[in-house]
């Protein structure tokens, strides 16, 4: 195996394209059609969509939040995807050290063994993003190893290969210190993948979470949808949005992360509905259950619903609005066709979104009933989601009795 040829790069999020990059490199395919694995598959498997809701408020910074649009439910740093490691039956192994040097030294050796390592980095340290304001755990699959200008090749979310020096890589794996320098490689497997076991296991954990989510139960699945209704225009509420993000910076603040959250950070825009229909139409045929194809159109029709609602965040009649939405999106989609040659184009274009937010900060262009009006439209576009949700959910709960 060559480690410094992947015939496909790209992928839409951070972990199961990391997966799906270390399969593809093994050649491994699946039992019933000794094919490869789709992203999609192993997005579906790993338990697919879910849904949490976090406003954050710290003395000395913007209030932010964040919209998390995945199965990520209080669940420790590098663990997402244990559950379909298991429900694989892949291999894996994990090596954690505070030493920077160590955990380079395992790195190495296990490319020099032709092992693609698995590393969950901080996201803000990588210098393809350099964002401080989305930083957060994020995985990337180390290919390659320059042996002279210890270099890096990595792969991650882009159409091409990424070369990331040492000390970048190392910052990017120190910064999150509950990550340890987090490793993990994953066993070639001996023979084709069983598919049909974890796809059952993957679909009873989406629904399940949705319906009945762990604690704090209004913070995720279908009551975090509920709460999050019913904070985004309801004046009398401590933490609703118009005190929170009141008009102005701290609403134009909101109102990005609400687009960015559900459009462009490794959703593949809509949520991640999308992806989560692609694999019901996959997993349909591996189980014989066609009823999977029809429930993938529920997903389908619930995409479109969070793309709306992400558009209508950031409305194009609203001149500000529209020119930061353009330059969130273009923002995505250098670094995905370009990857590292797409750096000096993003600093200018953070120099316009830092004139943007001046301009938010000093003119906003809404008034306190015109920012009514806003919250009130996105207040309805999300109960309509959580009608299509949770219908959506009882049936995927009933698809496989």
């Amino acid at each position: 195996m060559d480690l410094n040829v992947l015939e496909t790069f790209g992928g839409v999020y951070s972990e199961t394209t990391a997966i799906r990059h270390i399969l593809d490199l093994y050649g491994a395919t699946s039992a019933h059609n000794n094919k490869s694995l789709s992203e999609a598959m192993l997005f579906g498997i790993s338990g697919g969509i879910g849904f949490a809701y976090f406003n954050f408020e710290y003395e000395g910074y913007e209030p932010t939040l964040y919209i998390g649009v995945a199965q990520r439910y209080k669940t420790r740093f590098g663990q997402y995807m244990d559950s379909l490691y298991k429900r694989l039956s892949l291999e894996t192994t994990v090596k954690m050290t505070r030493s920077s040097q160590e955990a380079e030294k395992f790195l190495v050796d296990a490319l020099t063994r032709n092992q693609p390592v698995l590393l969950h980095v901080d996201r803000g340290f990588l210098p393809y993003y350099a964002e401080e304001t989305e930083y957060g755990d994020h995985a990337i699959v180390v290919i390659g190893y320059e042996d002279a200008s210890g270099d890096f090749l990595v792969a991650d979310q882009a159409q091409v290969p990424i070369t990331i020096t040492r000390p970048d890589l190392s910052a990017a794996r120190e910064s999150i210190a509950a990550l340890s320098n987090r490793s993990l490689t994953i066993a070639k497997p001996s023979a084709p993948i069983d598919l049909s076991g974890g796809i059952e296991a993957g679909i009873r954990q989406c629904w399940d979470k949705m319906l009945n989510p762990p604690n704090p139960k209004n913070n995720f699945g279908l009551p975090g949808l509920e709460k999050w209704a019913e904070l985004i225009n309801n004046a009398r509420i401590k933490k609703g949005w118009l005190k929170v993000f009141p008009p102005g910076l701290h609403l134009y603040v909101g109102l990005q992360w609400t687009f960015k959250c559900i459009q462009l950070l490794e959703t593949g825009g809509g949520g991640l509905r999308g992806m989560y229909a692609d694999f019901l139409e996959e997993a349909s045929e591996v189980v014989n259950r066609p009823g999977l194809k029809d429930l993938a159109k529920r997903y389908r029709t619930s995409e479109q619903l969070w793309t709306d609602l992400a558009q209508a965040a950031l409305p194009d009649e609203v001149p500000l609005f529209k020119a930061t939405k353009e330059l969130l999106t273009r923002t995505e989609h250098l670094f995905l066709e370009k990857g590292m040659e797409s750096i000096p184009e993003m600093e200018g274009i953070r120099q316009e979104q830092n004139e943007l937010t001046a301009q938010a900060t000093t003119d906003f262009p809404l008034n306190a009933h015109q920012s009514q009006e806003l919250l009130d439209d996105l207040h309805d576009r999300l109960v309509k989601i959580i009608d299509v949700e949770r219908e959506a959910s009882e049936t995927l709960k009933n698809s496989f009795n």
